[in-house]
């Protein structure tokens, strides 16, 4: 079948194989860097819904992928440049593209690599066995289905980290679609979150859909585990087929078609803007491990827009990282009405919260846990995954459409998982309208959030959780219908 090849760039995205990982868990002296444990409540500020009072939030941790796509990713003893206050933003930006721009992409396993391990830290929101009981007065009817109930993988927009779900992760507990959920983990990449504390002795740049997939096939405990404490640290599980691990470097029939249960496991993907992209990567790499692929105003287009990643690079690298507390961090957030101003409350509370640490004392000075300069590196990645991951997902959705034109269904029989893609209004949107193809395609899958910019999760939780409840409770073809302000349909992609 023909495919969108006209001024395709010539862009390589294929995943680089899983190899074994070279140590199972961080040191004591590391792990102590992060609050670890469970807590029982974590939506308690949210709503005093029972239905919120049975979930539980518990922290683990699991080695991130080996060895990295990009060389010096994790370094023994790795050195961020230091920039002058006199230098201006441009001159950092340019510096920090022409440092990535030399950065090797590996492309094979031949020569072993000397690297340290990294770690990834996740969060998993879970109803514990103590709470299994009769259902709460006013609770919706579970669902009956023999077949199990969802686990969704979580992915954050750069620069944020895995508690700045919660908000709309409680929305879509108490929604209809909140019936077909059982399990729900949130990763913070390895620079970013807690994830940047354990590893910020190692830390060179890095890319995340290799660790979201090293996650599932070697880590995502089993489905009978589902109300289970687990240890903190993640012990590695045997991988059903050995050869899946390979990533893009097997197209077995197994990795291409599903959706198949993994481990007992429906999994779905969500990922917001930069976790977009990781999503679809890592959906496009092995697609039969997956049942829902949701990308929120995902970071992919056709082509490269330097000016723009330019800017934003350049903000997060001269953006203010220290405050003397957290209250007077949160103040001056607050002011930026154009940016922080405009999130829900309960996330910058979260923000506050999770995205800083202490540098001394609990009440003292704190600092961003993501380095600003890893935050600039992300935007200015210099080998466009971008544009190829849009032309893979595009790849695959013409597959669908060219293998069963007769059937209006997100995702159609070829295509292994439902596809659902969610984007900002047109202004602050981060996906090009030239992205969005009309006219004939059958596959309705792209609804637009007119109130919401490119930060959805943050801006408008609760209507980004309505309209992900109205996916998962819809049987194929979706519908959706035109209520502004909250959502409207855009294409059939």
């Amino acid at each position: 079948m023909a495919r969108p090849t006209d001024g395709r760039p010539s862009i390589d995205t294929r995943l680089l194989p899983l190899a074994a990982t070279s140590q199972a868990a961080p040191s004591a002296e590391v792990l102590s860097r992060i609050e670890t444990g469970t807590c029982w409540h974590p939506f308690a500020d949210i709503s005093s819904d029972s239905r919120l009072a049975r979930w539980a939030r518990s922290i683990h941790v699991f080695p991130a992928a080996r060895p990295r796509s990009i060389a010096a990713s994790a370094h023994h003893q790795p050195r961020l440049p230091d920039y002058p206050p006199s230098l201006n933003r441009s001159s950092i930006v340019q510096n920090i593209r022409a440092r990535n721009r030399l950065a090797q992409r590996r492309s094979h396993q031949a020569t072993p690599v000397d690297e340290p391990q990294l770690f990834i830290v996740a969060a998993r929101y879970f109803i514990p066995a103590a709470s299994k009981s009769d259902p709460i007065p006013g609770e919706a009817i579970p669902n009956k289905k023999e077949e199990p109930l969802i686990t969704f993988i979580l992915s954050h927009a750069n620069g944020l980290h895995k508690e700045t779900w919660e908000p709309f992760l409680a929305h879509l507990i108490l929604s209809p679609g909140g019936r077909n959920i059982q399990e729900v983990w949130a990763l913070d990449c390895v620079h970013h979150g807690d994830s940047a504390l354990l590893n910020r002795d190692t830390l060179g740049l890095n890319y995340h859909a290799r660790d979201l997939l090293n996650f599932v096939l070697s880590y995502l405990p089993d489905q009978d585990s589902h109300r289970s404490s687990l240890p903190t640290v993640l012990p590695v599980l045997e991988c059903a087929n050995g050869r899946l691990l390979e990533l893009d470097g097997w197209a077995g029939a197994e990795s291409r078609t599903g959706p198949k249960k993994w481990r007992g496991r429906r999994v779905g993907l969500i990922g917001h803007s930069f976790g977009g992209c990781v999503s679809m990567l890592a959906a496009a790499s092995i697609p039969g491990l997956f049942e829902e692929v949701i990308l929120v105003d995902p970071v992919i287009r056709p082509t490269y827009d330097c000016d723009a990643d330019n800017a934003m690079a350049g903000s997060a690298a001269t953006r203010h990282s220290h405050w003397p507390n957290r209250t007077i961090a949160l103040q001056n957030f607050e002011k930026k009405r154009t940016f922080f101003g405009r999130w829900d409350p309960l996330v910058l509370k979260r923000y506050v919260q999770h995205a800083l640490v202490e540098e001394s004392s609990p009440s003292g000075p704190v600092t961003l846990k993501c380095n600003k300069l890893h935050e600039a590196c992300v935007f200015t990645e210099p080998h466009n995954r971008r544009s190829g991951c849009y032309y893979r997902m595009m790849d695959m959705i013409h597959e669908s459409l060219s293998a069963h034109p007769q059937v209006d269904t997100p995702g159609g029989p070829s295509l292994p998982f439902r596809l659902f893609v969610i984007l900002g209004n047109r202004a602050q949107s981060v996906v090009p309208e030239e992205a969005i193809p009309s006219g004939s395609c059958k596959l309705r899958c792209v609804a637009r959030l007119d109130q919401a910019g490119h930060l959805i999760v943050q801006e408008t939780p609760m209507q980004l959780a309505s309209l992900i409840s109205n996916h998962l409770t819809q049987p194929s073809p979706l519908s959706y219908p035109n209520t502004k302000p909250k959502s409207s349909p855009v294409c059939k992609l």
